[in-house]
């Protein structure tokens, strides 16, 4: 009985393991992280180049559609400071920010004395 609760805590923390492997593979490959402090600081309709200075670096162009009569939306992702998960995405329509979605999942593991 407890080789089989073994088998199946360990077949669970593999199989975890792996999705977090996973998910940080999708996570923009850009050379720097910003924090939620960061992302706190921007304000809507600022310009691509504020906000860039404000994160730190550059994001990385996930998409960018010409719309119409000279309309142009682009989409930034920046890989964020927590661990195992965590990103940020903006989009900017004609170099202003319009949208942000932040994504954040972290993990503290502490060890307590008693």
């Amino acid at each position: 009985m407890l080789r089989k609760f073994v088998i199946a805590l360990v077949s669970i923390v593999a199989a975890i393991a792996v999705a977090i492997g996973i998910a940080r593979a999708t996570l923009p490959a850009s050379g720097c992280t910003v924090s939620e402090a960061q992302i706190d600081r921007l304000a809507m309709n600022m310009t691509y180049d504020a906000a860039r200075s404000m994160l730190g670096c550059d994001g990385v162009l996930l998409s960018q559609e010409k719309l119409g009569d000279g309309l142009l939306i682009e989409t930034y992702a920046w890989r964020g400071d927590a661990w195992p998960y965590s990103r940020f995405r903006a989009e900017f329509y004609n170099k202003t920010l319009q949208a942000t979605h932040k994504l954040w999942l972290g993990l503290s593991i502490t060890r307590s004395r008693t």
